[in-house]
């Protein structure tokens, strides 16, 4: 067997050439042409041109300018090897350990570089001088680095082009860097992602976002006008309210076509208020009531004058009555945004009552009659006993009214429903009875009735059961009742804090014959009647008044 390092002839069973020590090759890996090739090129490091040449049998290089034969075949046998392999273990040696050897490692290198690529195949011999050196391991192990670097940068670069066109990865990541404060970055990623997906409308509200972050107002309002969600109004009118643009915030709702949109943030809008009656001409009394569409305050005026914040608050319904009204109002909501203005002109004629009719006309009298009025048709009368002008305050008549005692000037007035008072009535009375009986003696018969009855504790009329209470009594009328005259006795309880009510409860003393009876008061508390007596001995006895 021949050394395919130096040509020495190694004895059969070797496995290591004597000579140079190299590793015996037992079965040849690739042509033999191909190896005798590179044993020359070894074996001739200073061959500068090898156009033509070939090697002889014998292995000789040899020159020449044009060769015309054939090259010979080879029709040897390769040696088979009977031996026994050595362990892997055992034939590697100390590869691992051993240094490198820098003068053998530069002789090879200096080889290979050598080689031109029109005289053979470079990469082959490149794979050859690999096969046959000794540092095999360190060469696959750099082969295998180089091949894992190349797929990592495959992986690398192909993630990065999947994420570079991925929305959903740019939207991501423009988020992330939106909750950091990084805005100019969060533009750049939510920018990327709305190329990729435009119609996507969370990215182009994400987007618009960002903007607004960043200070980009105009694209932002822009991005969001484009979007038209309510999401998006949302936004443009916090926008606009923040920044303290109520009429604009105002406008946009106004001419936004989405009525969904519209009642779902009514509270931004600022609608003029609304008047719950026509403006016109009224025959009677009306109540307007204003009202928004809101929370907020409206301000008005009734003389025509331009309402502003200073101007009357709307709490109330307003009362118009008579005459002409100019009402204008406006809204201002709880966002500071303040309505067009609204105008009602409203002219009331109210229907006047008629003059009460009352009986009978005023006098003299020495018999008291009962005063009669007739009430006009929607209508309540009311009345004065003193002279003074009536009104909705004053005593309102129910039924005849028994003729007062001495000289009264009496008014009338009728009310309309819709307040409107009419012309009044007046009747001067003048009541004189030829009464045999003290007036100023009635109270203290009832007072001695009531201590006899128990019903008081002391002529003062201190109430047996309460005696923070009194009782009294008045007389200021008289009514005529058959053929009787009796003075109208009225009762009164008076609390601590003196304070003086009617109890319901009458009596009637004959003008002649000062007796005593109760009166009896029909349904509707309008006339009085005679009622039992009371017993004369309850009242007739003698007794001490206190002062």
């Amino acid at each position: 067997m021949i050394c395919q390092n130096c040509g020495n002839e190694i004895a059969e069973g070797k496995l290591i050439c004597e000579k140079c020590g190299a590793d015996v090759q037992l079965i040849p890996s690739f042509e033999p042409e191909i190896e005798q090739e590179i044993r020359a090129a070894l074996a001739n490091p200073d061959v500068e041109e090898r156009d033509e040449a070939y090697y002889d049998e014998d292995g000789t290089y040899e020159e020449y300018s044009e060769y015309e034969g054939e090259y010979p075949e080879y029709e040897g046998e390769y040696p088979e090897y009977e031996g026994e392999y050595p362990e892997d273990d055992e034939y590697a040696g100390d590869y691992d350990e051993q240094e490198f050897d820098e003068e053998y490692d530069g002789e090879l290198l200096d080889e290979l570089d050598d080689f031109e690529d029109d005289e053979g195949d470079v990469l082959r011999h490149i794979a050859l001088a690999v096969r046959q050196s000794r540092f095999k391991p360190i060469y696959f192990a750099l082969l295998a680095v180089l091949i894992i670097a190349v797929i990592l940068s495959v992986i690398y670069i192909t993630r990065l082009v999947i994420h570079d066109n991925s929305a959903e990865y740019q939207a991501r990541m423009g988020m992330e860097a939106y909750d950091t404060g990084n805005y100019e970055a969060a533009i750049i990623y939510m920018d990327r992602a709305h190329t990729l997906d435009s119609s996507n409308a969370d990215i182009t509200y994400k987007l618009a976002e960002c903007y607004l972050a960043a200070g980009e107002d105009e694209n932002a309002l822009g991005m969001l006008w484009e979007l038209g969600t309510t999401q998006a109004y949302q936004l443009i009118l916090g926008y606009y309210i923040k920044n303290g643009d109520f009429d604009q915030a105002k406008l946009i709702l106004e001419n936004c076509e989405d009525e969904n949109i519209k009642i779902q943030y009514q509270s931004y809008m600022a609608n003029p208020p609304a008047f719950s009656e026509p403006e016109g001409s009224y025959t009677e009394k009306v109540t307007l009531k204003i009202s928004s569409n809101t929370n907020g305050t409206i301000y008005y005026t009734m003389d025509g004058t331009e309402p502003n914040r200073f101007s009357n608050v709307y709490t109330t319904p307003l009362s118009l009555e008579r005459g002409v009204y100019e009402i204008r109002a406006v809204f201002v909501n709880e966002y500071g945004m303040t309505s067009d203005e609204v105008y009602g002109k409203y002219t009331i004629n109210l229907n006047v009552p008629d003059m009460p009719y009352v009986m009978p006309a005023g006098g003299m009298f020495l018999k008291p009659e009962l005063i009669n009025v007739k009430v006009p048709e929607g209508c309540t009368v009311y009345y004065t006993t003193d002279g003074s002008d009536p009104d909705a305050s004053s005593q309102e008549y129910t039924g005849p009214i028994p003729m007062l005692l001495g000289h009264n000037d009496m008014i009338f007035v009728a009310i309309s429903e819709d307040g409107v008072e009419g012309p009044t009535a007046e009747r001067d009375y003048n009541l004189n009875i030829a009464s045999l009986v003290d007036l100023n003696s009635i109270p203290l018969l009832m007072a001695q009735y009531n201590i006899t009855t128990g019903k008081t504790i002391d002529p003062q009329g201190h109430d047996s059961k309460n005696n923070t209470q009194r009782y009294t009594y008045s007389i200021n009328s008289a009514i005529a009742l058959g053929d009787g005259i009796y003075f109208i006795v009225t009762e009164n309880i008076v609390d601590k804090e003196d304070v003086s009510m009617k109890t319901g409860s009458y009596y009637l003393v004959d003008v002649y014959t000062s007796a005593i009876f109760k009166a009896e008061v029909d349904e509707d508390n309008q006339s009085l009647s005679l009622g039992s007596m009371l017993p004369p001995e309850s009242y007739m006895t003698p007794m001490e008044i206190m002062p």
